[in-house]
This record gives structure tokens, C-alpha cells and sequence, in this order.
């Protein structure tokens, strides 16, 4: 059930094993499946999805993407500056689902430029929700110090802000969207990227 998985994505949270973090992410987002309205089990893809991407520190890009920091190659340069461009251009998808209603969409999510270039990091926001003006409200999920957000702060923001996003489709029962994560998984050996991608039931470009 949604309680088991959450359990066992809050104990893979507190493991230090390679591959910890993809695990506690597949968990969650089953917990996220069995039960539509779990936010703690959003907050636990949040919270997975920080710590795999802060285990991978991310190279500067230019202003329009303020969301990246420093210390990897350039191949993985190149491949995170394209993720958020295709998240950018896919961005009225997410928007679509998020204000269709459907039940089959929820787990919504977004990445947000800190507006930071100094900083060079990015956070997710949980929880999302579309606002009557056309923006966005969230909680912030679990954050790199020196942001200046605390998680759970509840945060208002227009779409361009948005450099990734992922949402889950209980019908096809995929996470949608998570670009960064794609970028992240094809830098890594073939193997592993296949079952990571697996975990996490998340489509990536070829």
C-alpha cells in the first residue's frame, strides 16, 4: 500500500548505498500512485530528485539558465543546458495537465530558476497548483543551503521561471516530464541509465 512504499522511500532516504536516491525516488512515486493526494509522498520525489542532482554538481550556462553550477564535463554541460530547453519548449504540456483537472495527472512539479546566477543552483517547488492569474504556487521541497528558501515555504511564480518539470500519469502509470533527470541518466552507463530510467518510469529522449 501508499504507507508501505512511503516507508521504504523515507529508509532509502537514510541510506548512503550507490543508487539510494533512485530508489527512494521509484518508492515514492509509488506511493504517489496508490494514493493521488499524498503530500509527503511528493515531498519525498522532491527530496529524491535534490539529492540526486546535488550527488552530480551542474556547470554554469549562460543567463538564460541561471539553474546550473559547477564541477562537471562538458558533455554533461551540454546535456543539462538542452534538458531545460526542452522543458521550456514541452512547458505547455505540464500547464495543460496542471490545469485540466484530470484525475489521471497529479503529482505536479516544478523546477525553478533561483533568479540567482551567483548561486548557481535550482530547487522544486511540490505541490503545485495553477493560479487564477496564470502563474504558479508550490511548497519548496528540500533545498541546497545559501538559496535563500526554506522547504516548506510556500512560493509564487510565472511559468518562464519554470526550467523543468515532471508530473505523474496514473492511467500509463509514467512520470511525465523531468527533463533534468534524463540529461543526469545519459551521462551514466548504459546499464545503469536503463534502470534508473526503469525506477523511475520516466521516458527519455534517445
Amino acid at each position: 500500500n501508499a504507507a508501505n512504499h512511503l516507508a521504504l522511500s523515507r529508509a532509502w532516504a537514510q541510506a548512503g548505498a550507490p543508487g539510494a536516491a533512485a530508489h527512494q525516488l521509484a518508492a515514492a512515486r509509488e506511493a504517489v500512485l496508490l494514493e493521488a493526494n499524498s503530500a509527503d509522498a511528493q515531498v519525498q520525489i522532491g527530496a529524491a530528485l535534490a539529492r540526486a542532482q546535488a550527488q552530480t554538481p551542474e556547470p554554469p550556462a549562460p543567463a538564460a539558465s541561471a539553474a546550473v553550477g559547477t564541477g562537471v564535463s562538458p558533455a554533461m554541460a551540454e546535456a543539462l543546458r538542452a534538458s531545460f530547453e526542452r522543458a521550456r519548449q514541452t512547458l505547455p504540456a505540464f500547464l495543460s495537465a496542471l490545469r485540466g483537472g484530470s484525475p489521471d495527472f497529479n503529482g505536479f512539479m516544478a523546477r525553478v530558476d533561483t533568479e540567482r546566477a551567483d548561486e548557481g543552483r535550482a530547487l522544486w517547488l511540490v505541490e503545485v497548483r495553477p493560479l487564477p492569474d496564470g502563474g504558479l504556487e508550490g511548497k519548496v521541497g528540500p533545498v541546497t543551503p545559501g538559496l535563500g528558501h526554506r522547504p516548506g515555504e510556500v512560493m509564487r511564480i510565472t511559468p518562464d521561471r519554470v526550467i523543468d518539470w515532471l508530473f505523474l500519469d496514473q492511467r500509463a502509470r509514467r512520470m511525465r516530464g523531468n527533463h533534468s533527470l534524463c540529461a543526469i541518466l545519459s551521462q551514466r552507463p548504459a546499464e545503469e541509465a536503463a534502470l534508473r530510467r526503469a525506477e523511475a518510469r520516466v521516458d527519455c529522449p534517445d
